[in-house]
């Protein structure tokens, strides 16, 4: 479950989503199979999804939904390729009450089987 509420002391909506008062509620519904979990040559999958309402000003309550999902496959230890999507349109993410939309694909390729970047810790 997801509770948002957000308020801005100066509505510039011109500028970007800045309500006097926003409020916003959601539950949630998760399905993967991790990256880390798996070993070379399967697949991996997440999908995340949400509904909910949302409360802009004095408005009345507006459906909300957020849709996001990814398939990968993992070549090797080192090497993975995966697509994803994702769509909402809760207006604290679209900053104006579109409906946002993504579309890509992930490269993940390590270079050498150590890190080249050693962590100093401080005692």
């Amino acid at each position: 479950m997801n509770y948002q509420y957000i308020t801005f002391e100066n509505q510039v909506p011109t500028v970007y989503f800045s309500p006097s008062r926003f409020n916003a509620i959601e539950i949630f519904f998760n399905l993967n199979r991790s990256i880390d979990s798996i070993k070379k040559e399967q697949w991996y999958y997440d999908l995340s999804a949400a509904t909910g309402y949302q409360f802009i000003e004095d408005n009345g309550r507006q459906s909300t939904y957020r849709l996001q999902a990814s398939l990968g496959y993992k070549f090797s230890d080192r090497t993975a390729l995966d697509i994803y999507g994702q769509q909402s349109n809760i207006a604290s993410t679209t900053a104006a009450g579109f409906t946002f939309t993504e579309v890509g694909f992930r490269f993940k390729w390590l270079l050498s089987n150590k890190p080249l970047f050693e962590t100093i810790r401080v005692k």
